[in-house]
């Protein structure tokens, strides 16, 4: 008899951060009859989807929160047979996963790790992260920086498998965006992700004097918003006059409208690097570039070893250095054979990550 397994995530569709990308795209390629999403209640506006099951999470005014989770989700394990939890984050989601199991509504869980959920974890939190991984019967980690992470929290690697992201084919639609940012020159590099102090486009601007003294016709588009953007912008407006207009802040771009910047650039630049456990567990934008032939300048962490091949797919440089970051734009600018190559290589390298493939392993996991 086939286990039944409900996956059980805060982050899910129509939101679009990465670990709700990340289960909706699992989730399309799993069998229905096997597997039950559970995702938090939608909005009146949302449009709902037929096999995702909509509860409410967590409660506002009792504490702990989490308790209108636990009663909820014990109902769908009691109701729907259920042998397996995945947990798609520690907190609280594992939680309730670690109480159920404990009291014996629940035979067995997983939990999901992307990195940042398990570096930043301090105090009271960190002791309870640790009983629930303890606990559970398989972690399962969306790089090898995460397995490394997972290691030294004192998992098992005997229980540890990883389920990489995809990039996805983003669909292009005829716009003139050099006529819409006023661009003059070919020479432009695109930044894509939340702005946090982690993703390195502080010292990305910082690096761009230097690029200018040889390329002076370079334009640098950010795309995204966060809380960085504002010393973003201070940083900028300290920039050289005579290139004021060619450090250009976009904001958030719609999905659909996200492959128009990836043609247009030559190369797809974002050297991020580890603060206070803050970390990009992956790099999923990585491979997104290699999908329109980009190559990437990327930050020489271990948890990109995976989604960048140094030399191959783009360059590694050392993110905290301006110089370095400086050096590897010049190299791409000046040298348009060796871009191309590493475009190319990038999308051929792109192509081994499918979701089909992810969640075939996902299956043979659970």
């Amino acid at each position: 008899m086939n286990k039944k397994v409900a996956i059980v995530t805060l982050d899910y569709y129509p939101a679009w951060g990465g670990v709700a990308v990340y289960w909706k795209n699992l989730f399309f390629h799993l069998s229905k009859e096997k597997y039950l999403l559970v995702a938090p209640q939608l909005t009146k506006t949302s449009k709902k989807e037929a096999a995702v099951t909509r509860i409410g999470f967590l409660f506002k005014f009792i504490w702990p929160r989490w308790l209108r989770l636990f009663i909820n989700l014990r109902r769908i394990v009691v109701a729907e047979k259920i042998d397996l939890v995945i947990a798609a984050q520690i907190l609280p989601v594992g939680t309730v996963c670690w109480f159920l199991k404990s009291l014996g509504f629940l035979t067995s869980y997983q939990v999901s790790l992307h990195g940042m959920d398990l570096a930043i974890l301090s105090g009271h939190k960190k002791i309870l992260a640790r009983l629930i991984l303890t606990a559970a019967d398989k972690i399962m980690v969306n790089s090898l920086l995460t397995k490394e992470l997972a290691l030294q929290s004192g998992v098992k690697e005997s229980k540890i498998y990883i389920i990489y992201p995809c990039p996805n084919i983003i669909k292009t639609s005829k716009q003139d965006l050099k006529k819409k940012y006023q661009l003059t020159s070919d020479n432009i590099m695109i930044s894509v992700g939340r702005l946090t102090p982690r993703k390195g486009v502080d010292n990305t601007l910082r690096a761009l004097p230097t690029v200018w003294a040889k390329f002076p016709d370079l334009y640098y588009l950010i795309i995204g918003e966060g809380d960085y953007l504002s010393h973003l912008q201070f940083i900028a407006n300290n920039l050289p006059q005579e290139h004021k207009n060619q450090v250009i802040f976009t904001g958030a771009i719609p999905v659909d409208q996200l492959g128009n910047y990836y043609r247009l650039t030559k190369f797809f630049i974002l050297p991020t690097r580890i603060i206070n456990g803050d970390l990009e567990g992956f790099g999923i934008v990585n491979l997104e570039a290699g999908l329109y032939k980009k190559p990437v300048i990327a930050g020489k962490i271990s948890g990109l070893t995976r989604s960048v091949v140094a030399d191959k797919t783009g360059l590694l440089v050392d993110s905290e250095d301006p110089s370095a970051i400086a050096r590897a734009v010049v190299e791409l600018l000046g040298d348009p054979a060796r871009c191309e190559y590493l475009g190319s290589n990038n999308f051929v390298y792109a192509q081994k990550f499918n979701w089909a493939e992810q969640a075939a392993n996902l299956v043979k996991n659970t």
